[in-house]
């Protein structure tokens, strides 16, 4: 059963249910509880590798990526101090640095 993030991307694994260990060591319980743990390593790896993450949030600022100005219109929220990565951007118009208070209140670097 797929679980979420916080943010609500589906994630297409959950973490396997382990052997329990034996009193004593098996070499075939060893081999058992590595083959679970690597299929579900292959998962998420092959998850993460697949994903991409339009937003970040990093203590009190975001990291965000788009296309477009994002103070254009109604603007882009995200607390002052943010960025924004413009994917359509030219040479000026790649990086935003939210500047004020207002979601219109975002700079091109």
């Amino acid at each position: 059963m797929p679980s979420s993030f916080q943010n609500g991307a589906n994630v297409p694994f959950v973490a396997p249910a382990l052997p329990n260990a034996t009193p004593e060591y098996s070499q075939m319980a060893a081999n058992e509880t590595s083959r679970a743990l690597r299929i579900y390593f292959n998962q998420i790896d092959k998850a993460l590798r697949n994903t991409t993450f339009p937003e970040l949030t990093v203590g009190t600022v975001c990291i965000l990526s788009g296309t477009g100005d994002p103070g254009a219109g109604s603007g882009t929220v995200a607390p002052q101090g943010s960025m924004f990565l413009r994917t359509d951007g030219s040479t000026s118009t790649t990086l935003y640095v939210k500047t004020g208070a207002g979601d219109t209140a975002w700079t091109a670097k």
